[in-house]
C-alpha cells in the first residue's frame, strides 16, 4: 500500500486511515503528524536501525516533494504576475492608468477621476502610436 500524499510504500506500522469526506484513505504517519523519526521498537537492534533509516528516507522524500511543490507554485505565481502586468499595460485598464497617475504624479485615489483616466489613456495611445510610426 502507498501513502496518498507522498507515494511512499508503507508497512502496517506506518499507515493510518484518515477519514475523508468521501472515503477512508491511507496516509503515512510522517505525512499526518510530521514525525521525522520512527519510534517503533523492534526486538532486534538491526531491525530498529533499519526502521529508523527507512523513516529518515521517507522524511527526505516528503521534504523534497514539499519543496518542489513550493518552487513550482512560486514560479507559476511570478510568471502569472508578469503576464498580468503585461496584459494590464497593453490593454490600458483603469487600474493600470490610476496606478501610473499615483506613482508618477502622486495623485490620491479620490483625486483620480474617470475623465482624468480617459485623458491619460489617450495620451498613452498617442505616445505608443508615435513610437511605432517613428520606428
Amino acid at each position: 500500500m502507498e501513502c496518498t500524499k507522498c507515494g511512499v510504500t508503507l508497512c502496517e506500522k506506518n499507515w493510518l486511515l484518515q477519514h475523508s469526506s468521501k472515503k477512508l484513505r491511507p496516509d503515512c504517519k510522517q505525512c499526518i503528524t510530521n514525525v521525522i523519526s520512527c519510534s517503533y521498537k523492534y526486538t532486534s537492534d538491526v531491525l530498529t536501525k533499519l526502521s529508523r533509516k527507512k523513516a529518515r528516507k521517507i522524511a527526505n522524500i516528503i521534504y523534497h516533494n514539499k519543496e518542489t511543490t513550493k518552487k513550482q507554485q512560486l514560479s507559476y505565481n511570478i510568471k502569472y504576475a508578469k503576464i498580468n502586468r503585461k496584459n494590464r499595460s497593453m490593454l490600458l485598464t483603469d487600474g493600470y492608468i490610476s496606478t501610473l497617475l499615483y506613482s508618477n504624479f502622486g495623485l490620491l485615489c479620490k483625486d483620480i477621476t474617470p475623465e482624468l483616466i480617459e485623458v491619460k489613456r489617450n495620451q498613452l495611445i498617442l505616445k505608443r502610436w508615435l513610437k511605432q510610426t517613428n520606428s
